[in-house]
Order: structure tokens, then C-alpha cells, then sequence
């Protein structure tokens, strides 16, 4: 399983929860830092690079951490995933809408991802976990842009009553201001977090065997 992290960037403890409920269902887990090396962050504004580029670059991270992966004898190749959130999800739904990693990943989840650009087929059956009241990434982009009725392989949105961006995260609870938006919400939403990591386990479950 590979761990795409927001745009706060990589937070060890925050992420922490994930990696153990990942682990007790018997994966091995690799979290990929987009930022450290690259001397970026939310902060810096990305080292003023482009949106699109970011996302490309850190498309290669995955690609590489998938080949990285493959290559362990203990890992099936043929059982790599993709799990991401926010920006980490927007790679996701990049990854599995580019015709040249087909094949690639077995599986890919995107929580609240920015749905940004239309998504014509994809490669990789994919789960997209969104919260109604998101208003940092709009679960109704998500509705608009991915093929839910056309796609040849699986692709589910759930968008999920009453919670915001950053639902799964224990403790999440602000409002922020960035750049042009005006003012947006992270809160913490424990019902709606189980129902999350139900529908996670179950999705990977049933592609990953």
C-alpha cells in the first residue's frame, strides 16, 4: 500500500492511525515524502511550482515508490495499491486516469481529492471518499468530473453527510485561510470516519483479494 499525504505534507502522527489499521489488515505500507527532498511546502507555496507540475511530480514518486514495491520479495506486484488524501488524492485520480499505468496498481483510494480535470476512463478500479460539506476540494466537482457510469473499471464516489475535509483525522478541527480562498474547514468526524474505513477496507478487499 502506498500512502500519497496531503498538502500540509507528510505528519508522521497524523498519519500514524492509518498505517496501523492498514498493517492489521495485512499490508505492508510504504509512505512516500513529496516535500522534504524538495525543500517545498504549503508554507512556501510549493516552491512556487505550478499545480499541475506538483501533481506530476509527485505522480513519478508513486510510480517510483510502485516499482520500489514490486521489487521486495514479500510484496505481490500484482497487489500494489494507491491510498491518498487532498492533494495525495488529486495524484491519485491523475494516476489512474493516465492510459500508461494501466497495470501498474491494483487498486486506488482518493479521500476528498481536488477533481479538477475531467476523467475520461480509468486504468484502476477507484474509490473517491468525500465529505458533503467539503469546502476546501467540493464533493460536487468529484460528482461532475469522474466517469461513474462509463468507466471500464470500477469507480465509486461516496460523499458522506455532515463531514468536512480532513473527517478521518483525529483532532482536525480548524478554520483556515490560504492564498485566494476565504476561509475553509478541517474538522474530525468520527461517524463519518468509521463508515470511511469500512467502505476502504471492503473496496480493497475486493480488488486486492
Amino acid at each position: 500500500m502506498i500512502m500519497l499525504h496531503g498538502g500540509s505534507g507528510w505528519v508522521p502522527d497524523s498519519y500514524r492511525p492509518w498505517v496501523d489499521r492498514l498493517q492489521s489488515w495485512g499490508y505492508i505500507v510504504l509512505q512516500v515524502d513529496s516535500f522534504s527532498g524538495r525543500g517545498i511546502s504549503m508554507q512556501n507555496n510549493y516552491g512556487n511550482i505550478p499545480y499541475s507540475k506538483l501533481i506530476e511530480l509527485r505522480a513519478g514518486d508513486a510510480l517510483a515508490a510502485q516499482k520500489y514495491l514490486a521489487s521486495l520479495p514479500r510484496a505481490d506486484k500484482e497487489r500494489i495499491a494507491l491510498l491518498g488524501w487532498s492533494q495525495g488524492g488529486t495524484v491519485v485520480n491523475h494516476l489512474v486516469a493516465t492510459p500508461t499505468v494501466r497495470g501498474k496498481f491494483a487498486a486506488a483510494v482518493a479521500f476528498y481529492p481536488l477533481c479538477n480535470t475531467k476523467i475520461e476512463d480509468l486504468n484502476t478500479p477507484l474509490l473517491v471518499v468525500i465529505g458533503e460539506k467539503d469546502n476546501v476540494t467540493h464533493a460536487y466537482l468529484c460528482k461532475a468530473m469522474l466517469p461513474i457510469e462509463s468507466a471500464s473499471e470500477e469507480v465509486v464516489l461516496k460523499i458522506l453527510k455532515e463531514a468536512h475535509h480532513a473527517f478521518d483525522f483525529e483532532g482536525a478541527d480548524g478554520e483556515f485561510v490560504w492564498g485566494s480562498r476565504q476561509g475553509y474547514r478541517y474538522l474530525y468526524n468520527p461517524e463519518a470516519a468509521a463508515t470511511a474505513i469500512e467502505l476502504v477496507k471492503q473496496f480493497l478487499h475486493k480488488h486486492l483479494k
